[in-house]
């Protein structure tokens, strides 16, 4: 961002996280082998970043990699010197990426991004050679509902959601979709949701600078992150990139062409991905192929067709010549899905290792065979950082009424009902907790003498013993209610503690936008994120 900042540490707790999901996630990242032959190595070991490197090494030569340099939109700080080093040295890349949501979307965003940094500078120390961290923008993909919008916490502790409405927009790529008018009055929203703090005003410069009329979210995203992160030395790709697009034709095509054979891999490996106990990410659709096809009206996926290929929901019919010739007319076109967006990645640059969040470490576990077609190598999954950011207030109010961080994953009502068990006098949980236990007892005792006299009796006695006990409860709950209405204050402090911690109900970091702490902390808060994201990886040569 524009101008000078003090350094000065954070008033805030950044509490490391395991990215957390499905049984393939945790084997993956405790290196378990039942896992780790669905990939491509071991991310925790130098060595296999090493044997990656040899494998690019094969495929890609000086002038490979000036043409994928080319497809990359960096900082004013990147130099010529490193550019011609990277070109001629043997250079390689650590990818991320993710579609661009509004004002760069949640806060895992960023992780990935400095993660992928830090990944880079580890490797380019280890393997002696320039090692570029590359955000990969995915303004190709055309789900709008999921980039519009973003959540900032507002004045009140309230999470707020500011989003762009759903005009012009039609289905289409984000790429194609500019931003209206309306974005000026969204960052005034975003203004007045967070409030004075000491550096808002530079970073709703920066917003209002690159967020404006006639630009899409993608390049948005792609210049906020080169200004924030360029000096750190992250680069930019937006996926729909002429110079990417025109060098990934062939392999689109080929894809094309082959995607009965593809389809019949892919369901052979997922197969064995169930045999090993994992479920799959993305479903095998039958007849459909890896790649999109935007016509006028949306991005649509495309789907075999006895010889031909069609788009069913525009229901139009293509044969492979009409989206040849289409596609050398206009690049943009055609695009990648989600299980080839990978191949076409690792076929233009030389990627060592991608950072991954927990839905793309599970789906990368189906890609082999598409690599092996298209004679891709396949990099090092690396998972993503991931942290909990608990400021000084927060933490306050956590203290004051002993709460941990585990605790405030219940909902507020679960959270304040046990803080209400704890402070209702005791004496009262006694004589409920008494008084329930004396009618079981004695309903028991009762069961026993009924069944001498008419056994079919204990039905009833059950019956009235469970009325009773619930009647109990209901007492208990109207305590507690009365509790909560004395006690107002109380609840409003949890209600505030969760809208910090797991807003929606979801895990901070999937929910709240980066530049709600950036505003508060400035380019510090970037700096002691780097602290934390440590990257050590095992080095068997140093053992002997």
């Amino acid at each position: 961002m524009k101008g000078n900042q003090t350094e000065r540490p954070l008033n805030m707790a950044i509490v490391l996280e395991t990215l957390s999901g499905s049984s393939l996630l945790e084997d993956y990242q405790s290196t378990r082998q039942q896992a780790l032959q669905f990939y491509a190595g071991d991310w925790k070991k130098l060595q296999s970043y090493r044997d990656i490197a040899s494998k690019i090494d094969e495929k890609f030569d000086e002038t490979a990699r000036q043409r994928a340099f080319e497809t990359f939109d960096v900082p004013k700080s990147f130099s010529g010197k490193r550019r011609d080093s990277w070109v001629n040295g043997n250079g390689l890349v650590v990818t991320t990426g993710q579609q661009p949501g509004l004002f760069g979307g949640p806060l895992y965003t960023l992780y990935k991004a400095l993660s992928a940094i830090q990944l880079a500078n580890k490797l380019e120390k280890e393997l002696d050679r320039i090692v570029i961290p590359v955000f990969w923008v995915a303004s190709e993909d055309h789900d709008w509902e999921e980039v519009n919008h973003t959540y900032f916490i507002n004045r009140d502790d309230e999470v707020v959601r500011t989003a762009l409405d759903n005009e012009g927009h039609r289905g289409q790529a984000i790429h194609k979709t500019p931003m209206s008018n309306e974005i000026s009055e969204t960052i005034d929203q975003v203004s007045q949701s967070i409030g004075e703090t000491e550096f808002r005003n530079g970073y709703l410069e920066l917003f209002r600078s690159y967020y404006r009329e006639g630009v899409d979210l993608g390049t948005a995203l792609g210049e906020v992150l080169l200004e924030i992160l360029g000096p750190k030395g992250l680069v930019v790709l937006d996926s729909n990139n002429t110079v990417l697009k025109s060098n990934s034709m062939e392999l689109m095509m080929a894809e094309l062409q082959g995607a009965p054979s593809t389809e019949r891999k892919l369901r052979q490996w997922s197969d064995s991905l169930a045999k090993a106990g994992y479920d799959l990410q993305v479903p095998i659709l039958d007849q459909a192929v890896n790649l999109f096809f935007e016509n006028s009206e949306k991005r649509e996926r495309i789907y075999r067709n006895e010889d031909a290929f069609c788009l069913r929901k525009s229901d139009k019919t293509l044969t492979l010549g009409e989206i040849e010739e289409l596609s050398e007319n206009d690049l943009s076109l055609l695009s990648p899905n989600v299980l080839l967006r990978p191949i076409v990645e690792a076929s233009i640059l030389p990627v060592v290792s991608y950072v991954a969040g927990p839905g793309e470490l599970a789906y990368y576990a189906q890609l082999k065979p598409l690599y092996e077609t298209h004679g891709a190598t396949m990099p090092i999954l690396f998972p993503r950082h991931s942290v909990t950011l608990i400021e000084a207030k927060v933490q306050r109010k956590m203290s004051r009424l002993g709460l941990s961080l585990k605790d405030c994953e219940r909902s507020s009502q679960d959270i304040f009902s046990s803080i209400a068990k704890g402070r209702i006098s005791e004496s009262i949980n006694i004589v409920i907790e008494k008084l329930k236990t004396q009618i079981m007892e004695c309903s028991d005792e009762l069961i026993g003498h009924v069944n001498e006299l008419d056994p079919t009796l204990e039905g009833s006695v059950r019956k009235s013993r469970n009325t009773a006990l619930g009647n109990i409860d209901g007492v208990n709950q109207k305590i507690i209610r009365s509790f909560k209405r004395k006690n107002a204050e109380t609840l409003k402090q949890v209600d505030s503690i969760r809208s910090h911690l797991f807003p929606n109900g979801k895990r901070q970091e999937r929910v709240l936008n980066p530049f709600f702490y950036l505003a508060r902390y400035g380019e510090q808060f970037i700096e002691d994120l780097i602290s934390h994201f440590k990257v050590e990886l095992i080095d068997e040569e140093d053992r002997g």
